[in-house]
């Protein structure tokens, strides 16, 4: 059975928005360092902050990650981008509160418009199959 599409990104960075939460191992930071050329100590120093014994990436003034290009509207860390950046929309609170999605689906416009809550579940339960992790630590 093949279930209607609920998801395309449209490269808009409305998700890259908003000051902390977005955390990286020592590991991931090893790869996104790799990424833009530069030791860990120098990525870690520029573009995160300690928080909860991980490396939260920072945001500039407006808010928006510092992994983001906002010429190109793509992370600048992609190949080693965090999971929870990875798992958008397919968060917990999406998958398990019909309000949350229906706040996520206004705010987003990768989530198709018409999509149902139940069409969105479904999606990820064909495509994905399984829960994301209720937390990222």
């Amino acid at each position: 059975m093949s279930v209607k599409k609920v998801f395309e990104c449209r490269q808009c960075g409305t998700c890259c928005r908003g000051r902390g939460g977005i955390y990286l191992t020592f590991d991931r930071a090893k790869e996104a360092a790799a990424l833009l050329g530069l030791s860990v100590e120098e990525f870690s120093a520029r573009f995160t902050e300690p928080q909860y014994g991980l490396l939260s990436i920072k945001t500039d003034a407006e808010g928006y990650c510092l992994m983001l290009d906002r010429e190109t509207g793509l992370c600048r860390i992609h190949q080693a981008k965090p999971p929870m950046c990875r798992d958008w929309p397919f968060f917990h609170g999406l998958l398990q509160d019909r309000q949350v999605f229906e706040e996520a689906k206004a705010a987003c416009p990768g989530i198709d418009p018409e999509s149902s809550w139940e069409e969105f579940k479904a999606w990820h339960k064909e495509k994905i199959g399984k829960m994301p992790p209720q937390n990222y630590f």
